[in-house]
């Protein structure tokens, strides 16, 4: 089989929706192409800009974070299952997630949990599940005022 042949495959993979090198890899593979052309065809099209890992993370982790208020460790797990390279998803994590983000997150995320009446306990466990670190977790407890919100409700 042709280079070419392996490129235009690739285009119009590409032209349905990103994909990571890895995922392209995979279905190109699929398709019977040889090793060395997806390898080939893959630098290329990185070249002209249509396949971009970064992209791809970047593109994820904004509809992600627009949708759901998941923390810093299950976006990584998300990222991770598009096959991304370990390097890329943790710089795009920590460029788009900062600590003081994640800690006003999971503040707004403990002030509304306690609103409907739910036990400490199960705000952490809670938060825990949406991938947010332990840290986080104490720190979003210590700003907010639990005497005063539990003597409200």
């Amino acid at each position: 089989m042709k280079n070419s042949e392996v490129y235009k495959t690739a285009v119009r993979i590409l032209a349905r929706r990103d994909y990571t090198r890895a995922e392209l890899g995979q279905k190109l593979r699929i398709r019977g192409f040889s090793a060395d052309l997806i390898a080939e065809a893959c630098e290329t099209l990185i070249e002209r800009g249509f396949l971009d890992d970064q992209r791809v993370a970047q593109n994820m982790l904004s509809a992600a974070l627009s949708k759901t208020d998941l923390g810093s460790r299950r976006l990584a797990e998300q990222l991770y299952k598009r096959l991304l390279p370990r390097a890329v998803v943790e710089e795009v994590v920590a460029s788009f997630l900062s600590q003081a983000d994640e800690l006003s997150r999971a503040t707004t995320m403990v002030e509304r949990f306690i609103s409907l009446g739910l036990e400490k306990a199960a705000i952490e466990r809670k938060l825990w599940q949406k991938g947010l670190p332990a840290a986080v977790v104490r720190a979003a407890f210590s700003d907010v005022n639990l005497d005063k919100n539990t003597e409200e409700g």
